[in-house]
């Protein structure tokens, strides 16, 4: 090049070039961090009102129904006097219904509540779980679990009980089976979970465009603690879930539940 203006005007063209893909990269980091911190504050304030139904659910809810059912007992004591007899049969299948309604709010309450694994530990807390939603939805799950930390940090394992819990209930609805396998195991940096069944299967990448939410909440809690998320599913093949968190994460600690006594 010979004039000295397409010189000048060449520089100018990489220089402005330059400016523009570092805005854009700013911007593009700007909305990144916008969504992360938007998707934390979802969650913060799911998992708050999920503390504060159950709470309702237990201290109140599930208190004043046991209180009617003692009632209802009580006047079972009726059908000692054969006129009321009838009536007697009658309290029974009312008390009985009651006490129906008082179970279900209680495992509705220990679902939405994480108290358990402040006390018990990842560990005995997904077997339990498992357990009770077996029972509740009366399906089959073998849960497996195998060097499990005892004493994980919590800011880990809210999510990823959170993730089985989600996992659990997706399966139910939309699997088209009642057996279930869920394994829990650690390694040396990382605790791991998977949650499998032999249903219908989908497509992970419609399912994520579609109008649910529980794929896209399971995906943002693991990457809230630099943890990894994956599934593998195909039509008439199944669904395999599989979540990790590394031992080593701390960034969940600011919107994981506070144990007890503490503000």
């Amino acid at each position: 090049m010979n004039d000295p203006l397409d010189i000048v005007a060449i520089i100018t063209f990489l220089t402005t070039s330059t400016v523009i893909a570092g805005l854009v990269s700013k911007q593009r980091k700007m909305a990144e961090d916008a969504l992360s911190s938007v998707h934390r504050k979802l969650i913060d304030a799911e998992e708050r009102e999920y503390t504060r139904i159950a709470r309702v659910l237990n201290e109140d809810i599930n208190q004043r129904v046991a209180l009617v059912a003692f009632g209802l007992e009580q006047l079972g004591e009726l059908e000692q006097i054969p006129s009321a007899s009838v009536a007697a049969g009658r309290t029974r299948e009312l008390w009985q219904h009651v006490a129906d309604i008082g179970g279900d709010i209680h495992a509705i309450s220990n679902r939405l509540r994480s108290s358990n694994l402040e006390y018990l530990g990842i560990e005995k807390s997904a077997k339990a779980f498992c357990e009770a939603f077996a029972e509740e939805e009366r399906v089959e799950i073998d849960f497996k679990s195998l060097n499990v930390p005892s004493h994980a940090p919590l800011e880990i394992c809210f999510p990823l009980f959170r993730v089985l819990q989600e996992a659990l209930l997706n399966s139910v609805k939309h699997s088209g089976k009642r057996h279930f396998e869920v394994e829990l195991f650690g390694t040396l940096d990382a605790i791991h979970l998977t949650v499998c069944d032999s249903g219908v299967g989908f497509d992970p990448q419609v399912a994520i465009l579609g109008s649910g939410l529980g794929i896209t909440s399971m995906r943002e809690r693991l990457k809230l603690v630099n943890g990894e998320f994956s599934i593998d599913s195909q039509a008439q093949h199944g669904t395999k879930i599989h979540a990790s968190a590394p031992l080593s994460s701390g960034s969940y600690a600011r919107i994981a539940p506070k144990p007890r006594g503490q503000n």
